[in-house]
């Protein structure tokens, strides 16, 4: 385990303790959940209100089997709720949020079954406003009690949870399934015409992040295919941390987001939990590979975090953003709420029902939005369709996407580099910074070129001669230095055609992709797209190279790709 996943455990005990004080008083974290073998599931708990059906389901247990002991078998429920419109003939389109990893017992303590005489926590039922909410607008919610198999610490050991969660999700579609068909049903109401089970849109937070994407490969054949994956403060861990320069994405812990599904990640920036912008960074690594389907996240400006999207941690308060120990913060609860209601429901019905919200900026062309659901944000954008990649750093060499040197113009700096944050102090290939003021907070665990200049200083990458027409060059990147107060990172793009002549065009310091960020929190990559038809007087059709620097002012960017789509 990395020292920051150490650490995000230690804070979320601790927001969390504000519960039971004293501290004392917490138990450690189990080895795994222990259901009784002879436990009999419940019956389908059934309520109707406000137009809505909301079933409360228990599918019985699954095994479990020991990494490290075969004598010993852990057992996990299978329950959970569905909340849909209470028509038979509604054929809601299905989602499946999955919820994140909290203490299960009233008393602070990881335990299935919790002690006698102390409540479970069921963080399923936390989640009822945003099932609520969606049912409402035609969806039809399912939410997966998974505390019980997240008990232990470790995602892969004394039990594999991942292959846990995959059981668990198939044993919940096939009842399903079997339901809305007609046939065997543990739901407690008649199913079938209820629930389009053709395609699923997977959600999910925190833990649950990072089983998405294999869920959506494991399905892909049907019976029920995956339409979209979306994720809020999802838990990820993409670089290699501790281990020699140019190792690849660890895919094995977190797989990469299929190209062909569309992938929303939302980052609330004040996050306590998962302290390193975890979509973002995930998002990075696979920002050169070609995509049919549009992939995105989105940071927030304001400081939401982590327990507040879920009322089970919400109610307590249990409140894990930095300050906001023991006292009320902003945004509130309700506001958290309303923030992945509006921004999933957005989503939801752009990909399962074909609709298209405004700030959605699925098509390559579309302009970079600057505000998810009312909140100002900043996006990370995958370019889906035909493009020419220019630049996509994969270590230290400073070279192109097609291995030519990048050449330094004037009094620029480059380092091909990696932004670890500030628990790993001692990489071999981590950015360097030699100055003695400004602020370098920033955070890129793929490979970025760094640049940093002192007046007009910029880097030169060429353009392939084969390089396909083209609309707009599309840049991934950051601020990572700025001087005292800067308010923007003034930065020049500057074209160059193959009979010479070269065209600039002054980038808007103010974009959320260059404005330094304020507080706690770090510089994270951001996408520009830039029209061509920005750049008077050069043949865009026939370019040479692109130039990316500064304007007379000193300034510093990493930048993680660069391509013409």
């Amino acid at each position: 385990m990395s020292k920051r996943r150490v650490s995000a455990a230690a804070i979320a005990l601790c927001a969390f303790a504000v519960l039971i004080p004293p501290l004392a008083s917490w138990a450690e974290p189990d080895d795994g959940p222990r259901s009784p073998k002879d436990r009999q599931p419940a019956a389908a708990g059934v309520t109707r209100a406000d137009g809505l059906l909301t079933s409360d389901f228990d599918l019985g247990d699954i095994d479990l089997p020991s990494n490290n002991d075969s004598k010993i078998t852990f057992r996990a429920p299978v329950r959970g709720t569905l909340t849909l419109p209470d028509k038979e003939d509604a054929n809601a389109p299905l989602v499946i949020f999955s919820h994140l990893r909290a203490s299960t017992c009233g008393n602070g303590a990881f335990a299935y079954p919790c002690p006698s005489g102390v409540a479970e926590v069921r963080y399923d039922k936390g989640m009822d406003y945003l099932a609520k909410a969606l049912a409402a607008k035609g969806y039809a919610v399912l939410v997966p009690n998974l505390a019980p198999l997240y008990i232990g610490i470790q995602q892969e050991g004394p039990y594999d949870q991942k292959i846990g969660y995959m059981v668990t999700l198939d044993r919940i579609r096939d009842r399903l399934v079997s339901a809305a068909q007609g046939g065997a049903n543990d739901f407690g109401a008649t199913m079938k015409g209820r629930v389009d089970t053709s395609k699923v849109a997977i959600a999910g937070q925190g833990r649950s992040g990072r089983m998405l994407a294999p869920l959506a490969i494991r399905w892909k054949q049907g019976p029920v295919k995956p339409a979209a994956i979306l994720a809020v403060a999802p838990l990820y861990r993409v670089a290699r941390y501790g281990e020699a320069e140019g190792n690849a994405p660890d895919t094995s812990w977190s797989t990469a987001p299929p190209t062909d599904i569309p992938y929303f990640g939302l980052v609330p920036s004040a996050d306590g939990v998962i302290e390193e912008a975890d979509a973002n960074q995930y998002l990075s690594h696979y920002l050169s590979v070609p995509r049919t389907a549009p992939a995105q996240v989105a940071v927030t400006e304001e400081p939401f975090g982590h327990n507040f999207f879920n009322t089970a941690l919400s109610s307590i308060p249990a409140d894990d953003r930095l300050g906001c120990l023991g006292k009320p913060c902003v945004p509130t609860a309700e506001a958290h709420q309303a923030l992945l209601i509006k921004s999933f429901g957005d989503w939801l019905d752009a990909t399962m029902k074909a609709g298209q919200a405004p700030e959605l900026a699925f098509a390559a062309d579309a302009a970079v939005p600057t505000a998810i659901s009312g909140h100002n944000a900043e996006f990370l954008m995958a370019t889906p369709g035909p493009k020419t990649v220019l630049l996509n750093p994969t270590g230290k060499a400073l070279k192109d996407a097609a291995g030519k040197e990048i050449q330094g113009v004037g009094d620029v700096r480059m380092q091909g580099c990696r932004f670890y944050g500030t628990n790993f102090p001692d990489q071999v290939d981590r950015c360097e910074d030699n100055s003695a003021t400004g602020s370098t907070q920033a955070l890129a665990t793929s490979y970025v070129l760094a640049l940093r200049w002192t007046g007009n200083g910029a880097a030169r990458i060429s353009v392939p001669p084969n390089a396909a027409a083209a609309e707009r060059l599309v840049m991934q990147v950051m601020p990572w230095w700025s001087e005292p107060g800067q308010t923007g990172t003034q930065v020049r793009v500057t074209l160059t055609d193959k009979a010479g002549k070269t065209a600039s065009v002054q980038l808007d310091g103010k974009d959320p992709a260059l404005e330094p960020r304020s507080g706690h929190a770090p510089h994270l990559l951001g996408t520009i797209r830039l029209p061509l038809s920005r750049f008077a007087d050069v043949d865009t059709k026939n370019l040479a190279s692109v130039e990316i620097g500064g304007s007379g002012s000193a300034g510093a960017i990493a930048v993680r790709s660069l391509e013409l789509s």
